[in-house]
């Protein structure tokens, strides 16, 4: 027979007689427990079966030294009313609260499809429909709390459950709070860093949208496969560190749809400000997101504008065969056909020419595309001139004028061989026509810039040995021959062509000449970084940092680079080599590390095996001091040793802290019992003072001082089990146990120590961790 009367339920014992391990209480109230299937900081959770119903239910056990300590207990009884208080399809249903047998507990529906966190460990990332239907679900679920006052403020997927039917379903609002009247004033961050608000870290403020940040963090991660931040520490300052940080879903390298990117990456905004301002607004654009899966925002501008150039188009149509079906009327009498006559911009020569009255004449359409061009639009403008161009309409100067911006265009556009082909067209005219209106030297200026930027626009060409008038429009040869450089060669050589062309002040009736100037204000802004990084980066780094800062600084140029060409190529190419570097020296180091590593840990294994011969001589029977305060001297370097390390640093540090506290606990309420001795009868009395040297105890007869290594192990551990029932702290309560069981296992009492810290184990996930490094450690 077995006393599990203190026992938790479903603990496991090991049974005294036949050795084996049996699970012991697993009724519990009117609930059967089937299995754990959850823990938590104070709690556990278990499949049950309801006998009253017989339905299955999740039921969550506050832990039995929890339900002593009044603040846990107020904090579980919380939970339960926040649960209850929310009803919808996407949130948990809480069924029932009560107690039995000393533990508080919470009977709830029972969610068995896993959890989203599995998910991501099995699958390794979701795929971005199913991330957004469960983002969706559960940003349902996040409203219909705060519609009833609530913020969770633990979102993260261990939180996110799935029912059979795969319905997502927020769960655990433990760490709640009524938004309109709670404030959290513990000053703690108890939300899992991964994925906490950053305003909780820097400012320790929240709100709903702090809610809304966590479940953007969930969502990158289920799209991703990792949390958007490394942030696996506890320190407050290094958290503020990590969450300053922006993060976007494009820097993650995957590819997803535009308005997956705007979703995440605005749940992620660092304030909450630019996050959205209500759940309405974040459910509405989760299902605009859903709806628009695999369409890029140009497709859908598309098709919108195809449907509208459909019906201009039908209405056009319709128009003009009214209008051909009408006959026509004569003119009135005593009048002659209209015609129109085009004044000339001093740009486009001689283009004035005569057309019908109402149609965009040959200067008009110059002037238009010119006009566009000047306003950045180097696509469409391209395409203007080209219709100029092949219209056969336009006449010289206008036609090369012509060829010379759609050149110009192509150039900006990175469309090099197109731009030749214009540059050598205008030299054909050039070389074999006559001047307009006797303009020679224009004539001139189109061959010598048709023959020099026909072949390579040009870039084989020295600014030096270019020979343009800059005080007439021969000075627009040094812009395209700047502009080439920069986006074709050297964008260093680019900047005396450019600054020419920006210094020029040509004379009267060449104003326009000026507007151009305006292209290049970006190139100008440029050129810094085009002195610094114009040429590809080939000589390797000696040192990592040395790497690291050149790729960061790179990083920024790129990201303020105004315009496009072969700098920005550079940069790319610099980046991609300063990473290439840090990869190379990393694994360098690594290898050179490892090496010494490897060197290293083989005498330092051999310092600690003969550290830990040497210890028990040390101790002067239960005092363990001088080997604490040795362990705390001593460092080592490789980790397996300064592992083991720590392990044996922690049972003889444990040892002392055992001594310590009954020592204590002696002095201040003595103990009354049987007092076992390494030799000799046992004596019966009231230890009354207990040192490392002596024990005080009170006989009939008289006080009598006992060598306190003369007792037995045993006999502490009965005392220290005997003061550890009248502790109610539920902290203290579990460090005590630690103790015990640590005491044991260095007295050689196995038995002992297995069956305390086989019970401490199922209900401290804390304790398990250290136990299982302490019995792993030593060589």
């Amino acid at each position: 027979m077995i006393d599990v009367t203190i026992l938790e339920p479903y603990s496991k014992v090991v049974c005294p007689h036949c050795g084996e391990a049996v699970r012991v209480r697993l009724n519990f109230d009117h609930f059967a427990l089937t299995k754990q299937i959850g823990e938590g900081g104070m709690s556990r959770v278990f499949d049950a079966t309801d006998a009253t119903l017989g339905r299955h239910v999740a039921l969550k056990i506050l832990n039995r030294h929890y339900s002593k300590d009044s603040v846990r207990m107020a904090s579980f009884e919380r939970e339960a009313q926040l649960t209850a208080a929310v009803t919808h399809p996407n949130v948990v249903k809480l069924y029932s609260v009560g107690k039995d047998q000393g533990n508080f507990y919470i009977a709830m529906e029972l969610v068995s499809g896993g959890s989203l966190e599995q998910r991501i460990i099995d699958k390794g990332r979701l795929s971005e429909l199913e991330s957004l239907r469960a983002g969706r679900a559960i940003a349902e679920g996040l409203r219909a709390a705060y519609r009833e006052g609530l913020i969770h403020r633990d979102v993260k997927p261990a939180n996110i459950l799935y029912a059979e039917d795969e319905t997502p379903k927020i769960v655990d609002f433990g760490l709640a709070l009524f938004h309109a009247r709670d404030v959290d004033e513990s000053g703690e961050i108890w939300a899992t860093p991964f994925y906490v608000a950053p305003e909780k870290v820097r400012e320790d403020r929240e709100d709903f949208r702090s809610d809304m940040y966590s479940l953007g963090a969930t969502l990158y991660h289920a799209l991703t496969g990792r949390p958007p931040h490394k942030a696996n520490t506890n320190s407050i300052q290094e958290l503020k560190v990590i969450k300053s940080r922006r993060v976007r879903l494009e820097d993650s390298g995957l590819k997803f749809s535009p308005r997956t990117y705007e979703l995440v990456n605005r749940m992620l905004a660092l304030s909450p400000e630019d996050r959205h301002q209500s759940y309405d607004a974040l459910v509405e654009a989760f299902r605009d997101a859903e709806s628009l899966l695999g369409y890029t925002v140009v497709g859908r501008r598309s098709r919108r504008a195809q449907m509208t150039y459909a019906i201009v188009g039908a209405g056009v149509c319709l128009t003009l065969l009214a209008i051909l079906l009408r006959p026509a009327p004569g003119p009135p009498e005593g009048t002659e056909n209209v015609v129109v006559e085009v004044v000339t911009d001093p740009g486009t020569g001689a283009a004035g020419q005569t057309v019908a009255g109402g149609a965009e004449s040959v200067a008009e359409k110059f002037l238009r595309a010119r006009g566009i061009l000047l306003d950045g639009d180097y696509g469409k403008a391209r395409r203007l001139f080209d219709e100029l161009i092949l219209s056969n309409l336009a006449k010289q100067p206008t036609l090369n004028w012509a060829r010379f911006n759609a050149a110009l265009c192509a150039i900006v556009g990175g469309r090099k061989e197109d731009a030749a082909k214009y540059f050598r067209d205008i030299y054909q005219d050039a070389a074999g026509g006559v001047a307009v209106n006797g303009n020679e030297s224009l004539k001139e200026f189109f061959a010598q810039l048709g023959m020099v930027m026909g072949d390579n626009v040009g870039l084989k060409v020295a600014a030096s040995d270019l020979m343009y008038d800059a005080n007439s429009e021969e000075v627009m040869g040094y812009l395209v021959h700047g502009l080439a450089q920069w986006h074709f060669g050297q964008p260093v050589l680019a900047r005396d062509m450019l600054t020419l062309f920006n210094d020029s002040m040509p004379g009267r009736g060449l104003e326009w000449v000026g507007s151009y100037k305006k292209l290049i204000a970006p190139y100008l802004q440029d050129m810094e970084f085009a002195l610094k990084y114009g040429e590809p980066k080939v000589d390797a780094y000696s040192t990592v940092l040395e790497a690291r800062l050149d790729l960061d600084e790179s990083k920024s140029a790129l990201a303020k680079l105004k315009t496009q060409g072969v700098l920005r190529a550079h940069l790319n190419q610099r980046i991609r080599f300063d990473q290439s570097e840090i990869t190379r020296l990393k694994q360098m180091n690594e290898e050179t590390e490892r090496l010494r590593l490897a060197e290293l840990r083989g005498r330092e294994q051999l310092q600690f095996a003969d550290l830990l011969d040497g210890l028990p001589a040390l101790a002067r029977g239960y005092d363990v001091t001088p080997t604490v305060e040795l362990l705390e001297g001593i460092r080592f370097e490789t980790p397996e040793v300064q592992s083991a390390m720590k392990s044996k640093l922690y049972l003889w540090s444990k040892m002392r802290e055992f001594m310590q506290t009954l020592m204590e606990d002696v002095l201040a309420k003595g103990y009354d019992g049987a007092i076992a001795r390494k030799s000799g009868l046992p004596l019966n009395g009231r230890v009354t003072a207990l040192g490392y040297t002596s024990a005080t105890i009170k006989l009939e007869r008289g006080q009598y001082l006992l060598p306190t290594e003369e007792l037995k192990p045993e006999t502490l551990i009965a005392m220290a089990q005997f003061f550890v029932q009248g502790v109610t702290d539920s902290t203290d309560y579990y460090r005590r146990q630690e103790l015990i069981a640590v005491f044991a296992k260095m007295q050689g009492l196995d038995q002992t120590a297995t069956t305390v810290a086989g019970q401490l184990m199922e209900e401290n996930r804390d304790f398990r961790q250290r136990w299982a490094l302490a019995e792993q450690s030593g060589f």
